[in-house]
């Protein structure tokens, strides 16, 4: 009798226990917002920054059940806490409140850390987490493949120094899901493979060092005007989009 009395007090205790764990995680009650965000897209006075680069290697914050989460910045990772107010969301970093606008699986700020950037969250997974649902239409126009139509020199006059335009320059613009950005060259017999790009005041920018070779683009219509600066030679190539 004591048996069975001890059997049922155990059993009474561990479904108690298990309640805890599987339906209110022990003091920690799901949430809209749980799950991993990463800071997907950054930018400052119009001109896009790699989120690499503005937070020395990435920014992200997970959320689990409870209003804390743990934010990482770069290699140094800390507890922050959170919350959800008259439709915006809160995080309080060291005393200090960053306040975005919730979307559809991203998170919106227009100042963080104490600095006047634009940064979004995406949750990892969701159809959120890409880069290129961020982009401005004009920067997202300009993806793709193209291929020189015509030259003349920094002036606009005809030059006889490429003598077939008619791609005489490849210049190749893509960018991945996580927001890092890779242009592809072909140019006066060399080829130049993932080279960085960046865009700004609708202009796309390139440089190669090595070479002395630098690249200026801007839309105009349907078609890319690249100003290329070879060692101190300029060139202007209309290009269009390849097919």
């Amino acid at each position: 009798m004591k048996k069975y009395s001890f059997i049922k007090k155990f059993s009474f205790f561990s479904f108690l226990f298990l309640l805890c764990v599987g339906l209110v995680g022990c003091g920690k009650t799901p949430t809209k917002f749980d799950g991993k965000w990463n800071a997907i897209y950054c930018q400052s006075m119009s001109v896009d920054i790699p989120v690499e680069k503005a937070f020395a290697g990435g920014m992200s914050f997970e959320i689990d059940g409870s209003e804390k989460a743990v934010m990482k910045v770069g290699e140094k990772s800390g507890n922050v806490t959170w919350e959800e107010k008259d439709g915006k969301f809160i995080l309080d970093i060291d005393g200090e409140k960053a306040t975005g606008i919730p979307g559809k699986d991203f998170i919106k700020f227009e100042k963080i850390l104490g600095q006047p950037l634009t940064v979004i969250f995406a949750k990892e997974g969701s159809q959120a987490d890409n880069y290129v649902n961020y982009m401005p239409e004009e920067e997202k126009n300009l993806l793709g493949k193209w291929v020189s139509e015509s030259v003349t020199d920094i002036i606009g006059n005809p030059t006889n120094k490429i003598s077939n335009p008619k791609g005489a320059l490849e210049l190749e613009i893509s960018v991945d899901k996580t927001g890092k950005k890779i242009a592809n060259i072909k140019y006066n017999g060399k080829e130049y493979k993932n080279i960085d790009w960046t865009y700004g005041i609708k202009m796309v920018n390139i440089d190669i060092d090595k070479d002395k070779l630098s690249i200026m683009a801007s839309p105009d219509k349907d078609k890319l005007k690249i100003s290329l600066n070879d060692n101190g030679e300029y060139f202007n190539f209309t290009s269009s989009l390849s097919k």
